[in-house]
């Protein structure tokens, strides 16, 4: 479905080259020229889960959304139900990460730091 004025979305370019290359994806150079090792391991083991070309359903999550009955326990739940086997979360701090290892979910921890230094957090 296509609504008036909105832009013509963008083709996505990183799966579809490397899956016509016939290259796994996440491409190994490129995790390493920008040492993101962990994060590529994380996907390659998500995305052989899938029928589906190799796609991964990405969520991000900080300690604010996680817990039982919060927000991320009934998005997880949900993926479940509809037997959605792959989807990761990043997590932007150690509690969150904890939690998803805890929990059983694929994951990948990103902290995030304020320019001030101090962790970013919603009100």
């Amino acid at each position: 479905v296509r609504h008036e004025g909105l832009p013509t979305p963008r083709p996505l370019n990183w799966l579809p080259a490397a899956a016509a290359a016939g290259e796994a994806w996440p491409r190994q150079a490129d995790c390493e020229a920008h040492a993101l090792q962990p994060l590529c391991t994380t996907l390659r083991t998500v995305a052989r889960r899938t029928a589906h070309g190799g796609e991964v359903l990405a969520a991000v999550s900080n300690k604010n959304l996680v817990g039982p009955g919060g927000a991320l326990d009934l998005f997880l739940d949900g993926l479940n139900s509809a037997n959605i086997t792959h989807a990761l979360v990043v997590a932007l701090d150690e509690q969150t990460g904890t939690w998803l290892g805890r929990r059983g979910t694929a994951f990948y921890e990103r902290r995030l730091v304020s320019r001030g230094g101090a962790p970013p957090h919603h009100p």
